[in-house]
């Protein structure tokens, strides 16, 4: 069977954080100091927010890159380094989000 737990835990995995990320984006929107002045600060605390940002997602994007070329077939690779790539890249393993499960 396609609908497993860990499938039903994904659906509501998705709306839960859908919620909270618009919730982050919201309250990201206002400004660090009162009356909604753009100072130096807001201006460097979004500064440090993009840089975090952009280091976490070439990070990720390293990952994903692993995570295909273990499972490509088209890409022979030793099993010993098929295990090490394979293995951090399981992240992104979207099973658990199987929609199908979602309205059953």
């Amino acid at each position: 069977e396609k609908c497993t737990e860990t499938s039903k835990a994904g659906s509501l995995l998705l709306p839960l954080g859908g919620l909270a990320a618009g919730a982050a984006l919201v309250v990201k929107t206002f400004p660090k100091e009162p009356l909604g002045v753009l100072t130096r600060k807001t201006f460097q605390s979004q500064m440090h927010g993009d840089l975090l940002a952009s280091t976490f997602m070439f990070f990720v994007n390293l990952m994903q890159t692993t995570w295909i070329f273990a499972r490509s077939d088209a890409i022979k690779l030793p099993a010993a380094a098929t295990n090490i790539f394979r293995g951090p890249g399981d992240v992104f393993d979207l099973s658990i989000f199987n929609t199908e499960c979602t309205f059953s």
